[in-house]
């Protein structure tokens, strides 16, 4: 038999309470369980930043963002420019250059696309220039030296130059005449223990119009190309008589002229280094000679 007290403190059970404790327990577990869900959410919502699509780049967003770029750097190199940082800083200038073109070839500085600070010329024909240039032309101090592979002519000028023109200095020559040059103007003169000429001269010599004085006191005066007599001139003795006017090449009566003989007889016609040749007239007192001439010789005569 149970004791009294002991049926007071054991309820008794039946189906239903077991129902009903058991429904009790299941809604505390769903409770904490859902209730704990949610926390866990909460706080990996609150602790991470919301996740967006990413977008991929259109062809037209690419080419977009490269002509910015470009326009940036363009723009970012011509303000160093014109700050003046390349041309102050010579970015833009190259040394040690060798460049060769028809009939000479250079060495030395280039800057902008022309011979510019120093260099060197060397010339198919022999001529030797180095010293300055600024914007392609001879200028500043420099050294030309001309020496002819067929004539073997040789004369050498030491000085400076101006804007591509002879400024001041001195002409050496083949033998041995100093000739000083001091002059800014576009008349020159050069004066030498034997001869003096007043005129044009460039960096090859006498060019342009001219007067030229010979030992024999005999003058020429006319047109100069590179140091020699080169198209219209006139040639007089020391007494003044006339000995030819006409056309001149490379010094020699060429072309087209008239020569007054020391005899007397007068020619005029056709010359070729510095003879008769082609088609003329000889003046002989009372005599009159028309016919054609060959290197100095009459090869026919017309009568």
């Amino acid at each position: 038999m149970i004791p009294e007290e002991r049926k007071k403190k054991h309820k008794r059970v039946t189906p239903l309470s077991v129902i009903r404790r058991l429904k009790t327990s299941i809604a505390k577990s769903y409770k904490r369980t859902v209730g704990r869900y949610v926390l866990y959410r909460y706080a990996k919502f609150q602790n991470s930043e919301p996740k967006q699509k990413k977008k991929k780049p259109t062809a037209r967003t690419v080419i977009n963002a490269c002509a910015a770029v470009i326009l940036v750097a363009v723009i970012a190199l011509l303000g160093v420019y014109a700050s003046g940082l390349l041309d102050g800083g010579d970015l833009h200038m190259v040394d040690n250059v060798e460049y060769t073109e028809g009939g000479f070839s250079f060495s030395g500085g280039l800057k902008d696309g022309y011979f510019s600070e120093s260099g060197t010329i060397y010339y198919e024909d022999g001529g030797i220039y180095r010293g300055g240039f600024i914007d392609g032309r001879f200028d500043g101090e420099a050294v030309y030296t001309h020496y002819d592979n067929e004539s073997n002519d040789f004369w050498q000028f030491d000085g400076f130059f101006a804007d591509g023109q002879i400024s001041s200095g001195v002409f050496q020559l083949r033998d041995g005449t100093i000739v000083a040059y001091e002059n800014g103007q576009n008349t020159r003169t050069l004066i030498s223990p034997t001869w003096q000429y007043d005129g044009g001269v460039n960096e090859r010599g006498q060019n342009g119009s001219g007067r030229f004085v010979f030992e024999d006191g005999s003058v020429y005066s006319g047109d100069f190309m590179n140091g020699s007599a080169f198209g219209e001139g006139v040639l007089v003795d020391a007494a003044g008589n006339t000995v030819y006017f006409g056309e001149f090449l490379n010094g020699c009566f060429d072309g087209q002229g008239v020569y007054y003989s020391p005899e007397g007889w007068i020619y005029q016609g056709g010359f070729k280094d510095g003879l008769f040749e082609g088609g003329g007239i000889l003046f002989m007192d009372d005599i009159v000679i028309t016919g054609v001439w060959k290197e100095g010789v009459q090869v026919s005569r017309n009568d």
